[in-house]
């Protein structure tokens, strides 16, 4: 619904319906904000917003630095809540998110902090310093509430998360061979 391609935008009291959430369609995002490894989008912020039934992401973060994701209602998605990948010094805070299924993407997160795969840790740096706070996860039975492949200083703290098969995940990352895997740090 929402291509975000400059700084300092702020998309605030919406409803934003999507589709369906049946099936991972990845084009549907209801939020999409992306920026270059070279230049990063800054001053993101998604607030107070009821976002649902969107086929793969309620809202995705991609170079993106100095974000905000609060108090917004995310629910019926069909891969992935709030999806930071190579984005940094953020926060996403007080959070309603819920019944995010897999579809066919075979995995389903409530919020994850990781990088994509595709290239090596320059190309697609690791996501960083972002705080994740007071959010209330449930309803994802088959896979994490809470999520980071390969963060930095990705900080957890006052979640309740409920009827995911894990709450939180914390895991490595690999690069696009498979020969380099990157652990989470700090």
């Amino acid at each position: 619904m929402f291509v975000i391609t400059s700084t300092n935008v702020t998309i605030s009291k919406l409803i934003l319906k999507g589709p369906q959430a049946t099936s991972f369609v990845d084009i549907e995002r209801a939020v999409q904000a992306v920026g270059t490894v070279s230049s990063y989008l800054t001053n993101i912020e998604i607030v107070d917003c009821e976002i649902y039934t969107w086929g793969a992401y309620g809202v995705y973060l991609r170079f993106c630095d100095n974000f905000t994701v609060e108090g917004n209602v995310i629910r019926d998605i069909g891969h992935i809540g709030v999806a930071g990948l190579s984005s940094g010094n953020g926060k996403i805070i007080g959070n309603r998110i819920s019944n995010i299924t897999p579809g066919s993407a075979g995995n389903a997160y409530g919020i994850t902090m990781a990088r994509i795969t595709t290239g090596d840790i320059t190309t697609d740096p690791r996501s960083h310093d972002v705080l994740i706070s007071k959010n209330i996860v449930s309803d994802i039975p088959i896979w994490s509430g809470l999520d980071t492949h390969g963060g930095e200083r990705i900080s957890f703290t006052g979640n309740i998360v409920t009827n995911c098969y894990r709450g939180i995940m914390v895991t490595s990352s690999a690069d696009s061979s498979g020969d380099a895997s990157f652990a989470p740090l700090d």
